[in-house]
């Protein structure tokens, strides 16, 4: 979603009653001026490097100008502006900071800069901010914060750091009777129901906002999560299933990013706290940057959002039959599927996920985006093989309707008969097995690039 949103902010940053702000998404930009370098291919196809512009020399984010330079003589530590890759169904772009670069925000003429709160990726609490006014320090890992005041503020990076979105006060809080207060919505202690929520966002204008709402619900649907940038997209209504809101790439309790698939699941209790909006006045969602204050899950969820069990998993041909009789509106939120590895797309060490077929021998059924065992990331290309058995957990999909799938999150539960790292390692005194690179077992493999299996663990060696 792409916003750019002018809010009245209760208490902003610190600013006091009311404080005017504009959010800026990195989206957004406009008039790029840098080295631009198209999407870059492997040999499978697969995509190598997305499309971007690297050294970042400035662009515009509404009226807002944005310059960049750096003391950094490497070539791919530049400033830079990062499309998403092609294949991606997060499309968020990223302007990406190095250790030496100089970022430098210019107002409108006449304009004042008060605070300044950013939100991104790959950052750190140790990295440090100098600016020309003011004090820039980063709060998280994906967060960071200015106050100051001036028209140009500039800030030179120790560190990596990624942003999405920034809010801009620009005028100092005060009483200001003339402007109504949005106001907050109920409490941690007394949190509104999901109904009440709806009807509060829905009466909202494209640039209003409840800065601060407590929603209590139960997740119906996960639309996506994302441990790369530690959020997930879900789904809550009330109880009776009488009315439903988006809970926008929010994050796990007390702010914490998402680490894992299995931290959330259809049919959990929860309680958010965030800003409320009406995005383009048609669709009313808790704000990115959420998080959730309580979680409750006894590990039930309704009949008709399941397809087999851990203990008994269905077949790639039963998954793929249950996936294609979707609606590309619909999902089965929690399917357990077992299968044989047939071919690897990708797997990214930067992502920490996979993408894969599975084959049971008379359909395959592909797997977008999914993570290791117990939903650990991936580290490295040869942690799955071609030839690997596995059991899948996650959301089954119709992809526009006409492309059925494991949604990405998913995460393998068991791996060559194995459930949990422990095991997997156990395992690794296990006879060795060994495949070619289609996947076909070699009884003994001479002079030539194999595949060795032994126990959970598959690698690729050379046999001379």
């Amino acid at each position: 979603m792409k916003k750019l949103l002018p809010t009245l902010a209760a208490g902003a940053l610190a600013m006091g009653a009311y404080a005017q702000s504009v959010t800026l998404n990195v989206d957004d930009a406009q008039d790029i001026k840098g080295t631009f370098a198209e999407e870059e291919l492997k040999d499978d196809g697969s995509v190598k490097t997305a499309a971007h512009y690297q050294p970042l020399e400035s662009f515009k984010l509404g009226d807002y100008t944005f310059t960049f330079s750096s003391t950094n003589e490497n070539a791919s530590s530049q400033p830079a502006y990062y499309h998403a890759t092609s294949t991606s169904k997060n499309q968020q772009k990223t302007v990406r900071l190095y250790a030496g670069t100089t970022m430098t925000i210019t107002a409108p003429e006449g304009v004042t800069m008060y605070a300044i709160d950013t939100k991104g990726s790959n950052g750190k609490t140790t990295t440090v901010g100098e600016c020309n006014n003011g004090e820039w320090k980063f709060t998280s890992a994906s967060a960071t914060t200015w106050t100051g005041e001036t028209n140009s503020l500039s800030v030179t990076v120790s560190g990596s750091y990624r942003i999405t979105e920034l809010t801009i006060v620009t005028t100092k809080g005060g009483d200001q009777p003339d402007v109504p207060q949005p106001g907050d919505l109920g409490s941690a202690e007394a949190p509104v129901s999901v109904a009440e929520a709806l009807a509060a966002a829905q009466a909202l204008d494209e640039s209003g906002s409840i800065e601060t709402a407590y929603c209590k619900g139960v997740i119906t649907a996960i639309t996506e999560l994302s441990t790369s940038f530690g959020n997930a997209t879900y789904i809550i209504g009330d109880a009776n299933g009488d009315a439903t809101i988006t809970v926008f790439r929010g994050y796990y309790l007390e702010g914490a990013k998402f680490t894992s698939a299995s931290q959330l699941s259809v049919g959990a209790e929860v309680v958010v706290k965030g800003k409320l909006i009406n995005y383009k006045g048609n669709t009313p969602e808790f704000a990115q940057g959420n998080e959730l204050i309580s979680y409750k899950y006894d590990g039930e969820v309704e009949p008709d959002k399941t397809l087999g069990t851990e203990e008994s998993p269905v077949s790639v041909t039963e998954a793929l039959a249950a996936a294609t009789a979707l609606t590309a509106d619909e999902s089965i939120a929690t399917a357990y599927t077992t299968g044989t590895v047939k071919a690897i797309e990708e797997i990214s060490a930067q992502f920490g996920n996979a993408t894969y077929t599975i084959t049971d021998g008379t359909s395959d059924l592909r797997v977008f985006r999914g993570y290791g065992l117990d939903g650990v990331k991936f580290t490295a290309e040869d942690e799955l093989a071609v030839g690997d058995v596995v059991v899948i957990k996650g959301a089954l999909i119709n992809y526009n309707g006409e492309n059925p799938q494991y949604n990405s999150g998913s995460w393998i539960i068991k791996l060559n008969g194995q459930s949990g790292v422990e095991g997997v390692n156990a395992a690794d005194n296990a006879p060795a097995e060994y495949f070619n690179l289609q996947g076909v077992r070699v009884a003994n493999p001479e002079n030539g690039l194999y595949i060795r299996r032994q126990g959970g663990k598959a690698t690729k060696v050379y046999v001379k």
